[in-house]
C-alpha cells in the first residue's frame, strides 16, 4: 500500500548510496546489491518465508575494494560499480556467494553513477563529466567516448538511445548515444542542482537538492 510504507526487514551496511534489486523468485526472492561506500561490494537476499508471514534479510556477501563505491547497477551475470577516483569496476555476480572483479577501467574524473545498455556503460563522472565506455569484453573495458559538461555530474540514467545526466548546477542534460563513439547533446533542463535522475517512457525524474523533486515531460 503506497500510502502506509511499513518496513518488513534490515540489512546492515556502512554508507551504502546505491542498490540494484533483482526478484529472482516473484513475490518470494529479492537479490539486492549494494555501492556500499568506502570499498566495499555488498550483496543482501531478501526473502519471505510463508511459515512466519515475514520477510528476512541476510548477507551473502561482502567484499572490501579499494576506492569508494558510489554507484551500481547490474548487466546480466556482471555488476557495474562507479568507484569514484578508481574509475568502473566490473564484477562477475554469476555466483552470488563468490564474485570477482572482471576488469576495470580508470576514468579521468571520479565514477558517481552508472548506467549500461548492450555493449556499453555509460558513466557521471563528477568533474569530467559522461564517459562512455566499451564493455564488450569485460576483462578489458575501453574509454571511448567522453563529453565534458559545464556541470559536475553525480546521476545517470539510460532510456531508448538516450543517457540522462543529472549535473549539479548544470541540470538535467540529455544525450543522443544511438553512435556510443560519439554522444551527441540534444537537450537540457535548467534546475538549481541536479543530483540523480530516473527516466521512463513518459516522464523523467530528478531529485533536485535545491527543488527537491523534479519531473520533466519526456517527448
Amino acid at each position: 500500500d503506497p500510502t502506509s510504507p511499513e518496513e518488513v526487514s534490515y540489512a546492515a551496511g556502512t554508507r551504502t548510496w546505491d542498490i540494484s534489486v533483482v526478484e529472482t523468485i516473484p513475490g518470494e526472492v529479492h537479490h539486492i546489491f549494494g555501492a556500499d561506500g568506502e570499498g566495499d561490494f555488498r550483496i543482501w537476499e531478501l526473502r519471505y518465508f510463508a511459515g512466519y508471514n515475514a520477510w528476512f534479510s541476510n548477507e551473502i556477501y561482502h567484499g572490501t575494494t579499494t576506492g569508494s563505491a558510489r554507484g551500481i547497477c547490474l548487466h546480466g551475470g556482471l555488476a557495474l560499480l562507479a568507484m569514484e577516483e578508481l574509475g568502473l569496476s566490473i564484477f562477475d555476480v554469476s555466483t552470488l556467494s563468490s564474485p570477482y572483479e572482471a576488469g576495470q577501467v580508470d576514468t579521468p574524473g571520479d565514477a558517481r553513477a552508472v548506467a549500461t545498455d548492450g555493449d556499453y556503460a555509460y558513466v557521471a563522472d563528477w568533474r569530467a563529466g559522461l564517459q562512455v565506455i566499451d564493455i564488450t569484453d569485460p576483462s578489458a573495458p575501453v574509454l571511448v567516448a567522453a563529453y565534458d559538461t559545464d556541470g559536475i555530474s553525480d546521476g545517470i540514467d539510460y532510456r531508448d538511445g538516450l543517457v540522462y545526466l543529472a549535473d549539479h548546477a548544470g541540470g538535467l542534460k540529455v544525450f543522443d548515444v544511438s553512435d556510443p563513439a560519439d554522444p551527441q547533446l540534444v537537450g537540457q533542463l535548467d534546475t538549481p542542482y541536479a543530483n540523480s535522475v530516473l527516466a521512463t517512457d513518459d516522464y523523467i525524474y530528478v531529485a533536485d537538492r535545491d527543488w527537491g523533486l523534479v519531473v520533466a515531460e519526456a517527448e
